[in-house]
């Protein structure tokens, strides 16, 4: 028993210690002086609108709930590391490690912490400038004039049809969700827009069969289907399909039609090859759809549970093929972990490069430039620390990098190191406090704070930060008529 809940006790320490986030902004119980000018110094001169976070990651652990399942290994306590890991993930996301029966708890808390992220004054903001483009005179009458009052087919077909992704203010037109606009808008928090991934299982590449023996954990598409119907407001689209698997041009298809822009690999751990020749059917259907793929790139050791992971298959220069294609991919973490081959090089034995080194060359190669992107996503974890400093100073190649968190990652206590960022100069003592003083309240806001806030000083004296741009990629993953769409808004 005392052995018990000293491990519960441990997970706890490791896992994170919450406070209540609702309260995060309180005048009581809530941030202190100095961390609210922390927080509104990391919003300053962005367009909050535009935020947008790239890289969530939607999690389960009933398959009779949600259909997630996690390898048998994960509940194996002589397995340590896949044992532990487990219970760290469900206390970092804010789940009952005492009593975990259902999966609903861990998108529960995502939308809790992204209604508690925005700083009010700038939610009131934007409410009020949606209120000045209706040309109604304040909120209150916004309110009153909202017509919500729709017929039940009416409301039946408002929610099959995919959202309206171009809309300025509201980016995803909540009438869809069976809505009036303005009203449930307006009675909601503001939140960053949250691309919500799914993970896939690993499949047979000769038989297209599925093999969860060898899959770490799966998150189907329907599932984050699912939740991001449920909370639109905050959720985007981002399932994840495997290109082995019979039905995938298929299921990009019906993503496609229900708003989808983007899908997720984890070549690694799904077992992948990026280089394969059966991925090219998959790569041109992207093309045609104009879909954007997120993947992992660089080492993979978070997800390696049922002993098939291959490292190579994270190698950057792997994607090649698929850019010839004219496919848009979102390299993660800017393969910011580890080191691969240079299969661009003429030896007979290729050199072995740092993988983040290999991301910026790519990066650098003006064919590319409108087809390579990066996410910045678990680029503060202590091991990436190093590759940090190289990108943060690529200001060469930030208008094409896109703000991740890696959600649950920064909200697992043992995975924030901050003294590492103080280290190597990135930020300052007093704002690492200040940070861990955010980070109670809400993980997320504090990987935002610190990446906004975070400034880099060369040998020469030159001071390298990450763009603002950065952080307000919304326009480029759903569609580039987004600010033609604001324009016209504007002018009517």
């Amino acid at each position: 028993i005392m052995g018990c809940c000293l491990s519960r006790c441990c997970i706890r320490k490791l896992g994170g210690e919450w406070a209540d986030v609702t309260k995060c902004y309180s005048n009581d119980a809530g941030l202190s002086e100095a961390a609210i000018k922390l927080v509104n110094d990391a919003f300053n001169g962005l367009d909050v609108t535009k935020i947008v976070d790239v890289h969530v990651h939607l999690i389960g652990l009933h398959p009779q709930e949600s259909g997630c399942y996690a390898h048998e290994n994960m509940d194996d306590c002589c397995r340590c590391k896949s044992y532990g890991k487990k219970w760290l993930i469900m206390q970092a996301s804010g789940m009952d490690i005492s009593a975990p029966d259902s999966d609903r708890p861990y998108y529960q808390r995502l939308v809790q912490l992204f209604e508690n992220y925005i700083p009010l004054h700038l939610q009131t903001e934007v409410k009020q400038q949606l209120a000045n483009e209706k040309g109604s005179a304040n909120l209150a009458e916004l309110r009153v004039n909202d017509d919500s009052t729709q017929s039940d087919e009416e409301e039946k077909k408002a929610f099959s049809d995919p959202p309206d992704l171009s809309s300025p203010l509201l980016e995803r037109d909540d009438r869809h969700a069976g809505y009036g606009v303005q009203g449930v808008f307006m009675d909601r928090p503001v939140c960053p827009k949250v691309v919500l991934l799914g993970l896939d299982q690993v499949y047979n590449k000769e038989t297209g069969i599925a093999e969860p023996h060898n899959t770490s954990v799966y998150t189907p598409e329907s599932y984050v289907e699912q939740v991001c119907d449920e909370n639109r407001h905050v959720f985007l689209l981002g399932p994840s399909i495997n290109p082995y698997r019979k039905d995938c041009l298929s299921k990009l298809e019906y993503f496609k039609n229900k708003g989808c822009n983007l899908i997720k690999w984890l070549p690694n751990s799904m077992a992948i090859d990026p280089m394969d020749s059966l991925c090219d059917a998959f790569y041109d259907k992207l093309v045609e759809l104009d879909m954007f793929l997120l993947s992992h790139t660089g080492q993979e050791h978070s997800l390696d549970d049922a002993d098939y992971t291959v490292q190579e298959y994270g190698n950057p220069l792997r994607f090649r093929n698929a850019l010839e294609k004219g496919c848009k991919i979102i390299m993660a973490h800017c393969a910011s972990e580890g080191s691969d081959e240079d299969l661009d090089a003429m030896d007979t034995r290729k050199p072995v490069i740092n993988s983040c080194d290999l991301f910026i060359r790519m990066m650098r190669e003006d064919k590319y430039k409108h087809l390579l992107y990066g996410d910045i996503s678990a680029i503060t974890a202590f091991k990436r620390v190093d590759n940090l400093v190289k990108v943060i100073q690529c200001s060469d190649i930030h208008d094409r990098l896109i703000y991740g968190s890696d959600y649950p990652v920064p909200a697992i206590n043992a995975t924030v190191w901050y003294g590492r960022l103080v280290s190597n100069g990135l930020i300052t003592q007093a704002q690492a406090t200040l940070l861990r003083e955010i980070y109670k309240f809400n993980p997320l806001l504090a990987d935002f704070v610190g990446k906004r806030i975070m400034r880099y000083t060369d040998t020469d004296g030159n001071v390298h930060r990450f763009s603002d741009k950065i952080f307000q990629q919304f326009p480029l993953l759903c569609g580039y008529n987004y600010e033609k769409n604001k324009a016209e808004k504007k002018n009517e």
